[in-house]
């Protein structure tokens, strides 16, 4: 009787000892879940916090010259920004209505249309926001602006 007495208080023990560890591992899985969702949590508020408070650039389109020989470009040639950048294009022209699109390089080196905006008067302006690496151009939809020269590329990093 005192013999199963005795193995009955070691499973006893060994039940509270048990639980004890099961806590313990609990507690820990608690806290790792919650470093790896703080971790996820991270990751992901990184492009929300920089199209908060990221860059914007400005591309303006205007009429360069005053005489004849005049033409429509972009003040700006080529440029590198980061992703999450917002473009905005502006119309600085005051006759001219542009209408621009914005073509993503494609591996094989051909472009494929991701936006395309209404045409911009005098004044007007529109914006994108660039999350995706890659090459961009950036030109008018009119072919006669386009042959003009009113196009430029721009590389998201």
């Amino acid at each position: 009787m005192l013999g199963a007495t005795m193995r009955r208080n070691e499973r006893d023990t060994l039940s509270l000892v048990m639980i004890k560890v099961e806590r313990r591992l609990g507690l820990m899985l608690a806290l790792l879940m919650l470093g790896i969702a703080g971790v996820l949590a991270s990751i992901a508020a990184g492009p929300v916090v920089h199209y908060v408070a990221g860059d914007e650039v400005r591309i303006s389109a205007g009429m360069q010259g005053e005489a004849c020989g005049s033409h429509l470009e972009w003040e700006m040639e080529s440029k590198s920004i980061a992703a999450g950048s917002k473009v905005t294009i502006a119309n600085d022209s005051t006759y001219w209505q542009i209408p621009v699109v914005i073509e993503r390089q494609e591996s094989d080196g051909s472009f494929r249309v991701v936006d395309e905006s209404p045409a911009l008067r005098g004044g007007e302006s529109y914006s994108h926001t660039f999350w995706r690496g890659g090459t961009y151009r950036i030109s008018s939809a009119d072919e006669t602006q386009l042959l003009a020269g009113l196009e430029t590329v721009i590389s998201v990093e």
